[in-house]
């Protein structure tokens, strides 16, 4: 049952944003969709939804399905950023016409995870290997230059342009080739496969919500160094149309909940998923006298607690 201060601050929010509130906390995961889409289903919802969203990630599928419910059932869409929210998560909140993020709040990059080789139950960054052959790439490069350079310097011009270059390649081809060697085609064609669908994702999510700036996806999935790279509120101001502090309501609800809005304490594989409803006093009118007093929309706004 709802304590009093945490009721009050449910229905403040529940009235003046004609919004459902909805708790996501744990791993992005393709039955924890399944049971959010069931949720929204059968709940006779408000016109608008404010999603609280904590996770570490997860299947960027999960993710999609997710928004994309999100989009479809509710007139606007705001993704309340209270604590931490990593890769999928911020694929998931490409999806809302909102971002609101608290002073704890932090998305990360879209850097869908992917089976490391040779292991079990081990994952590791889609972006990893694309960026150890990248780095590679420029290593070899500058190699090919650094012994080209030195040759012609250190020979007094005794070695003609020609073989300096070949002696330069040689050199580096003999440096570079057991590391090339150890790189999977395999490997590298899934880690390209998951950018590509993180990609895919984002742009389609993001065609209702209109609210990434024009490049902020291609600098989501590739520009940051690391998976836990932190994008606060400032970050996210200059990747997002429409970002905003939480107002004094949302504030309250966070402080309410504690670590249920910052950290993701769901299990791996039962995350918490649930709507937030406040509890109807007695003395509040029943939505049949809330009609007869001219007042049908804000009690069809107002649902009975799911049990």
């Amino acid at each position: 049952m709802n304590s009093p201060e945490l009721n009050n601050v449910l229905k403040l929010i529940c009235d003046t944003q004609s919004a459902d509130v909805l708790l996501y906390n744990g791993d992005l995961t393709r039955g924890a969709d399944r049971k959010l889409i069931d949720l929204c289903a059968r709940r006779e919802r408000r016109k608008n939804v404010l999603l609280l969203l904590i996770t570490d990630g997860g299947d960027p599928d999960a993710a999609y399905r997710i928004s994309r419910c999100l989009q479809d059932h509710y007139k606007k869409f705001t993704c309340f950023v209270t604590g931490y929210c990593k890769s999928a998560g911020t694929l998931l909140a490409i999806g809302a016409t909102e971002l609101v993020i608290s002073d704890h709040g932090e998305l990360g990059p879209i850097d869908v995870q992917m089976s490391k080789k040779d292991e079990l139950w081990e994952y590791q960054s889609g972006l990893t290997v694309i960026a150890s052959l990248r780095s590679l790439h420029e290593r070899a490069f500058s190699a090919v230059e650094h012994f080209f350079i030195n040759t012609k310097r250190k020979s007094g011009g005794s070695i003609s342009l020609k073989m300096a270059t070949d002696i330069a390649a040689k050199l580096t081809q003999g440096l570079f080739t057991p590391l090339y060697a150890q790189i999977d085609p395999l490997h590298l064609g899934e880690a390209e496969r998951a950018t590509s669908i993180a990609n895919e994702y984002g742009q389609r999510l993001n065609i209702l919500s209109d609210n990434l700036k024009k490049s902020a996806l291609v600098e989501l999935i590739g520009a940051f160094p690391s998976h836990g790279f932190v994008i606060d509120r400032t970050e996210a101001l200059s990747l997002f149309n429409h970002v905003r502090e939480p107002n004094e309501a949302e504030q309250n609800l966070m402080k309410l909940l504690g670590d249920r809005a910052i950290i993701p304490t769901g299990q791996p594989d039962q995350p918490i998923v649930k709507y937030l409803d406040y509890i109807k006093q007695e003395d509040e009118p029943s939505e049949s006298e809330a009609e007869s007093d001219g007042n049908s929309e804000e009690a069809a706004l107002n649902p009975p607690t799911e049990q």
